[in-house]
């Protein structure tokens, strides 16, 4: 909580790198319209250096319910 508090922005980028950030993405990709679109707003306008990284990550979840090409929808 610390880390966050000193540097928001560090700490974001470090959590949407994690398991743990990208775990959370694909729970607001697969949640209601206002979780989804939530979340490909962080994608496409508040992180669009992290996306392609972000889109290998989720890769990894097969169950995720959404088409990841293109992101941007």
């Amino acid at each position: 909580m610390l880390e966050r508090l000193e540097d928001s922005e560090a700490w974001a980028r470090k959590m949407l790198r994690s398991e743990n950030g990208i775990e959370r993405i694909t729970e607001l990709l697969n949640g209601d319209s206002k979780e989804r679109e939530g979340a490909l707003k962080v994608i496409n306008k508040g992180y669009p250096d992290l996306k392609e990284e972000i889109l290998y990550g989720l890769k990894n979840y097969p169950d995720i319910e959404m088409l990841i090409n293109p992101v941007n929808v």
